[in-house]
């Protein structure tokens, strides 16, 4: 269908003040519009008359630079759902915004909107009592259960409840095993952080997805430490402070250790020696196909792996390398000066 450009309009479920406009790939765009003229591979839908964009912000604003409002370009028109709508944007928002954590919240904020709204129903499977415990209520974030950040259920419990599975199924944001992936958990926690005034949206401007689980990390942690003394107050003090930190160059990997000068409170050291020992044990079954059934499963799809779909390898490899990368960040920091040196 051939469309004015003043007469497209964004996807109604990305809120476009929340994201920041790229004007390298807004460049670039331009540039290639000038060699190659507009591509024809945009899709939008046509809802009540309005024309709505499921993707293709980026080069919305490229053309809006380029051309008068009245231009007309040509879009490929499909009949989308609101939960086709929003499962696109958030594709796109992964591949443009991929880094960017504020992103990332934003997109599972458009789903929980979304659900609050009835603009999508996603199914409530049927839960334990100890799983109903981590629902939650559309628009809200804040779980039944109770936590030392928040110490008491919802008196008064509306909306549409959900819970992060259901979310995770939503969005394809699963982990190899089917658990939500940790981004997902941790925007889930920030948001509900940001509801409730301890943590604010400013606190994770600019950090990437690691940082922002970072900043969760340290406050849950510095709520732990007091929570019997005001865990909201130093929560958010020290989430703040830590955000900041990673903000002007620090780096999130000392984030602990600068934690400790905000909040110098002495943490209860357990039984280190004993602790060591068990999570040696522990580790030491993984990856072994004699003890561990993952490990089982993964022989399995290398065996077959000649059937096994491309970008589906893909992301079970990258995992297998961040979770090595991850092991190896965590043995150097044990600072065995003779393991380092043999390394």
């Amino acid at each position: 269908m051939k469309v004015a450009i003043k007469d497209i309009k964004p996807n109604p479920f990305r809120h476009m003040k929340r994201y920041p406009i790229l004007e390298e790939k807004i460049k670039v765009l331009k540039e290639s519009y000038k060699t190659t003229t507009f591509w024809d591979n945009c899709v939008a839908r046509r809802k009540n008359g309005v024309v709505e964009l499921a993707y293709g912000h980026h080069r919305l604003t490229a053309l809006e630079e380029m051309y008068p409002p009245e231009h007309e370009v040509t879009l490929i028109e499909r009949d989308l759902t609101n939960q086709a709508m929003i499962q696109i944007m958030a594709r796109e928002n992964m591949d443009e915004y991929g880094h960017d954590v504020s992103v990332t919240h934003e997109t599972v904020r458009a789903v929980v909107q979304a659900l609050a709204d009835r603009d999508v129903i996603l199914k409530l499977p049927v839960l334990t009592d100890s799983q109903k415990v981590n629902l939650r209520y559309a628009p809200g974030y804040s779980r039944t259960l109770k936590t030392v950040l928040s110490p008491s259920a919802p008196t008064e419990i509306s909306g549409a409840p959900y819970t992060a599975e259901m979310v995770a199924e939503f969005l394809g944001w699963k982990q190899p095993g089917g658990d939500p992936q940790h981004k997902l958990l941790n925007a889930l926690n920030a948001l509900e952080y940001i509801d409730s005034k301890i943590l604010s949206e400013s606190t994770f401007i600019e950090l990437s997805v690691e940082e922002g689980r970072t900043v969760i990390r340290e406050t849950q942690k510095a709520a732990s430490r007091h929570k019997n003394d005001n865990p909201r107050k130093w929560a958010s003090k020290v989430g703040r402070a830590v955000a900041k930190e990673i903000q002007d160059g620090g780096s999130y990997r000392n984030a602990a250790t600068f934690a400790r000068t905000i909040d110098p409170v002495e943490p209860t050291i357990p039984d280190i020696n004993i602790l060591a020992k068990k999570l040696a044990s522990k580790f030491t079954n993984l990856f072994d196909i004699s003890t561990d059934k993952l490990t089982e499963q993964l022989e399995e799809v290398i065996e077959f792996k000649k059937h096994l779909d491309p970008a589906v390898g893909e992301d079970l490899a990258k995992t297998l390398m961040l979770v090595s990368s991850r092991a190896t960040f965590y043995s150097t920091q044990l600072g065995i000066k003779r393991l380092l040196e043999e390394a």
